[in-house]
């Protein structure tokens, strides 16, 4: 069981939307509170008051007004557009992790191209060019989990400093689950967050993605006509 004051606090850091709003000053305590009772009701295992509710949400009010924002403001630097790629998933064995090792000799890998190897315990993944397919299949000689084609590397670049920010990320996911874009894959370094995304969604994402560009670039290279 739980005081009725931790409980609102709780259900509120659950709800970006609800947050955001009290910190600006837009929520609508009594209809929020009406909303969240039955949440409350259940946490405090008793029946809670709405105007006890109000009271608590009134009081966080004061202390989320001067917290850092769930979604902090950004400025990218560039965003690049890579196309067309593919992703093929195995399953990660002592053979497939051998494979996967001189994988880029074995594609003669150059600057131009795109190629990501990510590995977890079970699986190892690989985001290449589309018309390596074929190639990549041919190496690893065993049949993959999944592969995906006709996909794009929609990549942001930022500042060094956004590294510091407290959900830097997630405000930068935000934009584009806003627009109910799918994500393939995420790939990251140091400076550069690539999301993989259908070729589908290319253009919507972009549009939403340059309202934050800082230097107004965008850039796009198809992988197919540069490797030919």
């Amino acid at each position: 069981m739980k005081k009725i004051s931790e409980s609102v606090q709780d259900v509120l850091m659950e709800d970006e939307i609800a947050l955001t709003a009290l910190q600006n000053g837009w929520l609508n305590l009594h209809a929020y509170a009406l909303s969240i009772k039955p949440k409350i009701d259940s946490l405090t295992w008793k029946e809670v008051k709405v105007g006890s509710i109000v009271v608590a949400l009134s009081r966080l009010a004061e202390k989320v007004k001067s917290s850092a924002p769930v979604r902090p403001k950004i400025v990218l630097d560039d965003v690049s557009l890579k196309l067309p790629l593919c992703d093929i998933t195995f399953e990660r064995t002592l053979a497939t992790l051998e494979k996967a090792r001189d994988m880029a000799v074995n594609l003669e890998y150059t600057n131009n191209q795109f190629l990501t190897i990510t590995q977890s315990s079970n699986e190892i993944t690989l985001i290449a060019s589309e018309d390596k397919l074929d190639l990549i299949q041919q190496h690893f000689g065993v049949a993959p989990k999944a592969v995906f084609t006709n996909l794009v590397a929609l990549t942001v670049r930022f500042p060094l400093s956004y590294l510091e920010v407290p959900n830097f990320i997630f405000a930068v996911l935000g934009i584009l689950a806003q627009k109910h874009i799918n994500i393939i894959e995420i790939v990251s370094t140091l400076t550069e967050l690539s999301m993989i995304i259908n070729n589908e969604d290319m253009t919507k994402a972009v549009t939403a993605l340059q309202k934050y560009l800082g230097k107004s670039r965008l850039t796009s290279q198809s992988l197919q006509s540069s490797t030919q």
